[in-house]
């Protein structure tokens, strides 16, 4: 496996760290459906309305 430096799961020195990556990954989770309540609302505004099938 190729080591990426980007990747969430590893810290600075490129140690794997569970912690640090699910505090990150909830974190990353409210802020996507923040965004998308507020892109719920703005088309909703502008007369969009989504109708669950």
């Amino acid at each position: 496996m190729i080591y990426n430096k980007y990747d969430d799961r590893n810290n600075q020195s490129g140690c794997c760290d569970p912690t640090a990556y699910n505090a990150l990954k909830k974190i990353k989770k409210d802020e996507r459906r923040a965004l998308i309540q507020k892109m719920n609302a703005l088309a909703n505004q502008n007369g969009y309305h989504y109708k669950a099938p």
